[in-house]
């Protein structure tokens, strides 16, 4: 399925699914790199397979995420404490109103 019809957690199940899909065929690329002695191409190839297994690392929290909270009761929320925003800078003032003009 590849259209508008797609809820959040099918999609975040295609990302995911179709992620692997990649890694594999990276995978298999670097095998008939090495195979074929293509050595200088390997480096190159394998980085590469680094960055896709890291974004595939954050497609897969993504589907947890979303299925926690598909699975969430009504009213719930299952992610505080793991990515909760942080407070805005007007909280972080100072309590009798004046700002804070000292260098960060």
């Amino acid at each position: 399925m590849n259209g508008e019809n797609e809820t959040r957690l099918e999609i975040a199940q295609r990302h995911v699914r179709e992620g692997r899909q990649r890694l594999e065929r990276q995978r298999a690329l670097i095998s008939e790199l090495i195979q074929d002695g293509h050595y200088n191409m390997v480096r190159e190839a394998r980085r590469f397979l680094a960055t896709m297994e890291q974004y595939q690392a954050v497609f897969e929290a993504l589907l947890r995420q979303q299925q926690d909270l598909e699975a969430a009761p009504p009213g719930s929320s299952p992610l505080i404490g793991s990515a909760a925003p942080r407070e805005s800078s007007a909280a972080q003032q100072p309590s009798d109103g004046a700002l804070d003009t000292r260098e960060r």
